[in-house]
């Protein structure tokens, strides 16, 4: 049993690492000016997608620590779109209203459990 929740800690330290190398590498690739239809189509930004659920608590860190276009993303794992009609093509609103959907959700990107704690709570997604 201990080596099975050790090779899931380790697996999840690795699916955090592979996320922030494919966050970087959509980051560099995109450039500024790139529009966020565009930058979602990158393939880095496609395999975070095909991620599902597990990629989830990153991209709202991500959101949380520095804004940035991951709501296309979050849209196409959860299937919902938690920011209101008039916080659109605001940056910050919409971070903080999918923040605030995370952690109502059961995400807590400002404090990730250690993967142990994880494991302990069944908090585990494939």
């Amino acid at each position: 049993m201990a080596d099975a929740k050790q090779q899931t800690a380790e697996h999840l330290m690795d699916l955090d690492q592979e996320l922030s190398a494919l966050a970087s590498e959509w980051k560099a690739a995109r450039g500024i000016h790139s529009s966020s239809r565009k930058a979602a189509m990158h393939p880095a930004y496609q395999r975070m997608i095909g991620k599902g659920k597990a990629a989830v608590p990153f991209l709202l860190r991500q959101l949380q620590e520095k804004p940035d276009h991951w709501f296309l993303a979050l849209m196409a794992i959860t299937g919902k779109d938690p920011v209101p009609q008039e916080s659109q093509g605001k940056i910050k609103e919409m971070a903080d209203a999918w923040v605030a959907w995370g952690k109502a959700e059961g995400y807590h990107p400002s404090n990730p459990p250690a993967p142990a704690a994880r494991l302990q709570s069944g908090a585990l997604l494939s």
